[in-house]
């Protein structure tokens, strides 16, 4: 319910799908353990949105939609530890495209770790300050910051 996907009817954009990310909390309402409680955005918030780019396919566009369509229509988590070989061989033999098991759940601590192995085996000089925090924060001010609205 946080994404929408649309097409551009007219404008310079005409016939180029994108997301429309719903973010219905304001990131300057300093939460804390002590004030867990979000303001409603202005009346004049404009939804960011990621922009299908057909030159580029690692944009955000094609990443999330390839992301949704590998989830089971009943996920109700995003992140899960990879579906076992016999798993996989059963959801391809049915014809279908998912790829986790939704019986898993990733736990806490561990997507940060997983990043910085991964910054490793791309070989990244800095590797140990690849943090998932550093991806977020700079995803969310992107998507906040963005006069446009657009995350492309």
């Amino acid at each position: 319910d946080q994404f929408e996907w649309k097409t551009f009817m007219s404008g310079p954009f005409e016939g180029r799908n994108y997301i429309e990310v719903d973010l219905p909390w304001d990131k300057t309402c300093k939460a804390s353990l002590s004030n867990t409680n979000t303001r409603i955005l202005q009346k004049d918030y404009q939804k960011p949105i990621l922009i299908e780019d057909p030159t580029n396919p690692l944009d955000e566009y094609t990443f999330l939609t390839f992301m949704f369509r590998s989830f089971k229509p009943d996920q109700k988590n995003l992140l899960y530890y990879p579906a076992s070989r016999e798993q996989r061989k059963k959801f391809s033999e049915a014809g279908l495209p998912y790829l986790y098991n939704k019986n898993k759940v990733i736990g806490e601590n561990i997507i940060g770790k997983c990043q910085k192995k991964f910054a490793e085996s791309c070989g990244f000089t800095n590797w140990e300050w690849c943090t998932n925090h550093g991806k977020r924060k700079f995803r969310i001010t992107k998507l906040v910051t963005n006069a446009d609205g657009s995350c492309s």
